[in-house]
């Protein structure tokens, strides 16, 4: 049992990344914040946060990493992005999308791209943009999208409903 207790408070969420020298770590997502943690090891190597941040109920709910950027979602706080190299300066992905929004949930990557919940829709941008403007947004859900589930052919999306859609890789819409 570990116990974390750092700047980026308790744990939320948990990602396990493989890397290429067949070692991994995780990336595990709390309240202001995401840790990087290698598996051999009895305390995060880097932790990052969001500075000036209001005080939440939740946290970062999910982590996915893309190239030497760590990207996480958060329902209050919305798509955040912290560059390895940079690490005390986080961005925010989407805002015009994230900063009403109830549910900012499920970034993945899948390959070449990463997805996320937000609301009742799922997004899709390159893993290789540092700074997307332009996602592909995929609609069609009639409730908040809760659960989703990117393979090579199609994007899976549970909802609030109990609904499960699907939406094919080259289809917009469900």
């Amino acid at each position: 049992r570990l116990t974390l207790d750092g700047a980026a408070g308790a744990v939320r969420s948990i990602q396990f990344i493989q890397r290429a020298d067949g070692k991994g770590f995780l990336l595990l997502g709390a309240a202001m914040g995401v840790y990087r943690l290698p598996i051999d090891a009895n305390a995060p190597d880097l932790t990052l946060v969001v500075p000036g941040s209001p005080s939440v109920r939740g946290g970062f709910n999910s982590v996915a990493l893309a190239g030497e950027r760590i990207v996480a979602s958060h329902s209050e706080l919305g798509l955040c992005t912290w560059n390895l190299h940079e690490a005390n300066t986080p961005g925010r992905l989407f805002e015009s999308m994230t900063k009403d929004a109830d549910a900012v949930r499920d970034v993945q990557r899948r390959e070449a791209h990463l997805f996320a919940s937000i609301d009742d829709r799922i997004l899709r941008w390159s893993a290789d943009d540092p700074a997307p403007s332009a996602p592909l947004v995929l609609t069609g859900s009639r409730a908040t999208i809760t659960a989703l589930c990117p393979d090579e052919e199609s994007v899976f999306g549970g909802n609030s409903e109990g609904d499960v859609l699907r939406w094919q890789e080259r289809s917009e819409e469900h």
